[in-house]
């Protein structure tokens, strides 16, 4: 069943794409990429709203897919230590600690979860990022379509150093202070060094689980997007956007 929000977001979709007059010849990399950034929502979530849209055939939406998650696999074997399923800590010989992966099958289900969810992997990930959402960014509010041409002048301003490492900084800060409060899985690991986390969310796409939602975050986007928040958690939230100087927001229900 299609949710709410995915109703509205196409119904506004086919308007948008009339009005870029994208042609055969536009790569359908930069369709996706035009897509993702105009509605602010994940890359696996654009595709396959491309697809309904008749803008990806069924074939090229199965192959995107599976490229895009070989690749979060691909990263995910490439960081992860071979003995273990998360590393919690160093000992001050360097030897990492955490669950083995003989230990993993008798680990806490939920841990399994959020674990494979931060990889950006799992089927609860697909659920969360079909689901409603809300935009932590530098912006107050979204900017309307006729702003379109100057918003995204600006936004490849800001989306240029030094800019750009200003504010992923502010991002960063702001996972950092959330796991003040709550635990957090970064690529698999549960509450990682505070400065593997901010070297994350400043140099690559990041699925960032907590219990109950997700955050997603793409090192070339001047906001990063918030999934499944509850109200009570989207107030706290905000509480901690704002300390860095952000904003939370998110289109109103129709």
């Amino acid at each position: 069943m299609m949710t709410q929000a995915r109703e509205k977001r196409l119904r506004k979709a086919r308007a948008w794409l009339l009005s870029l007059n994208f042609t055969e010849e536009i790569q359908e990399a930069r369709l996706i990429k035009a897509y993702r950034k105009h509605f602010k929502v994940d890359k696996l979530c654009a595709i396959k709203e491309l697809a309904l849209l008749g803008c990806l055939p069924q074939e090229k939406q199965a192959e995107y897919e599976v490229q895009w998650r070989t690749e979060k696999e691909k990263k995910q074997k490439q960081e992860q230590h071979d003995d273990f399923f998360f590393v919690a800590g160093y000992t001050s010989g360097g030897i990492p600690y955490g669950i083995t992966l003989e230990e993993e099958m008798n680990f806490e289900d939920r841990i399994e979860t959020l674990k494979a969810m931060s990889t950006g992997v799992s089927e609860e990930l697909d659920k969360l990022i079909d689901g409603p959402y809300c935009i932590i960014d530098i912006l107050p509010q979204q900017v309307s379509e006729d702003r379109d041409g100057q918003f995204f002048a600006i936004e490849k301003y800001f989306s240029t150093e030094p800019q750009r490492s200003v504010i992923r900084q502010k991002f960063a800060n702001f996972v950092l202070k959330l796991n003040c409060y709550m635990d957090v899985f970064i690529n698999g690991e549960m509450n990682p060094d505070p400065k593997n986390i901010v070297k994350a969310i400043k140099n690559r796409q990041v699925y960032i689980a907590f219990d109950g939602f997700l955050i997603t975050s793409d090192p070339d986007d001047t906001y990063i997007t918030v999934y499944n928040a509850n109200e009570e958690m989207k107030r706290f939230l905000e509480k901690i956007a704002n300390s860095e100087g952000l904003c939370l927001w998110q289109e109103e229900q129709e």
